[in-house]
C-alpha cells in the first residue's frame, strides 16, 4: 500500500511539474544585411520535441552555426522537428563545424519527426541561407 501511494504521489508531482512547465524560446537574428530581396523569409525554427512543439530555437536571415550550444543551452541532440521558411534553405551537418553534410532541406518544408528524414548522426552545426 505504502509503494502504491508513493508512485501516486510521484506521477501527481511530475504532472503538475509538466503542466506548469513554459517552453523556452531562444531567437538568433542575423547581423549581415541580406542582399537579397526574399530576406523577410528566411527563417528555420527547430523544436525539442515531435509536431513542431516544445522549447523552440528560431534562426533568422544567412546564418552559420558552427555547434548548437547557444547561450548556455546545448541543442545537440535536442532538434526533434523543425520547420523552413518560405525564402529559405536550410543545411544540417551531422559534426561541428559544418563537417558530415547530412541533408538539405528546400524552402517552405516541415519536418515533424528529424528520425525519419535519412541523417546519420544527431544535428550538430547548420547553415539557414536566403533564397
Amino acid at each position: 500500500m505504502k509503494i502504491l501511494l508513493s508512485i501516486t504521489a510521484l506521477i501527481f508531482a511530475f504532472s503538475s511539474q509538466a503542466a506548469e512547465r513554459t517552453n523556452y524560446f531562444y531567437e538568433i537574428k542575423s547581423t549581415k544585411k541580406s542582399q537579397k530581396k526574399n530576406s523577410q523569409g528566411c527563417w528555420a525554427k527547430f523544436y525539442s520535441e515531435e509536431n513542431r512543439k516544445g522549447d523552440t530555437l528560431k534562426v533568422s536571415g544567412e546564418t552559420q552555426l558552427s555547434n548548437l550550444n547557444i547561450d548556455g543551452k546545448n541543442w545537440e541532440g535536442k532538434l526533434m522537428s523543425l520547420e523552413v521558411g518560405p525564402n529559405a534553405k536550410l543545411t544540417l551537418f551531422g559534426n561541428y563545424n559544418f563537417k558530415d553534410k547530412d541533408h538539405v532541406i528546400h524552402p517552405g518544408t516541415n519536418v515533424n519527426n528529424v528520425k525519419k528524414v535519412p541523417y546519420n548522426d544527431d544535428i550538430e552545426s547548420l547553415t539557414v541561407t536566403c533564397v
